[in-house]
């Protein structure tokens, strides 16, 4: 349809990253769409990473070899156990919705996304805050630093014919996002 996007995000569930045949079903979605293999990141929740953390590290070694990233979904809301952040090959944390729909009126909350985006910066990572539904949580999203939002506030989920449609019609306009691609 002559759509580019800078890269594509998957989420894993749990049930597929331990999955024995999934690096080579990874391999195969590479071939088969085409997509460059460092344009693809996968989205795996921290239970999925701890529930055998050796396994979890040998495959995301296996799939960064090929140039796949990934990102820690849900962050905070599963095990948090922060020394994977450094063991396992990461490039993202996703700040969980339930902190960000929270942030406007608990300042518990607010202190944690600030803690988790001074984290992810520190750490080297890009931090994506999930369901941003609100100009004003877009705003003190940004003031605070984040990188990357995305939520209701910017577009509900679609097909991808709507998708495509969305683009097409000028509805929906992508942005760069640079910053994974760095």
């Amino acid at each position: 349809m002559g759509i580019h996007v800078d890269y594509m995000s998957v989420n894993v569930s749990p049930v597929q990253f331990r999955h024995p045949g999934f690096a080579d079903s990874v391999r195969r979605a590479i071939a088969e769409s085409g997509i460059g293999a460092n344009r693809l990141f996968l989205e795996i929740t921290e239970g999925a990473l701890m529930t055998d953390p050796k396994a979890a590290e040998d495959l995301l070694i296996e799939l960064r070899a090929l140039g796949v990233r990934f990102a820690v979904d849900d962050f905070g809301t599963g095990y948090s156990s922060l020394s994977y952040l450094r063991r396992f090959p990461l490039s993202v944390l996703k700040i969980d919705r339930s902190f960000v729909a929270d942030m406007m009126n608990s300042p518990h909350a607010r202190t944690i996304v600030s803690a988790v985006l001074s984290l992810a910066r520190e750490l080297g990572l890009v931090a994506i805050a999930e369901g941003v539904e609100s100009d004003a949580q877009s705003h003190l999203l940004a003031e605070q630093g984040c990188d990357l939002v995305q939520g209701w506030r910017y577009a509900k989920a679609m097909s991808p014919t709507q998708f495509e449609h969305a683009i097409q019609t000028g509805q929906l306009q992508l942005d760069s996002a640079q910053v994974l691609l760095d």
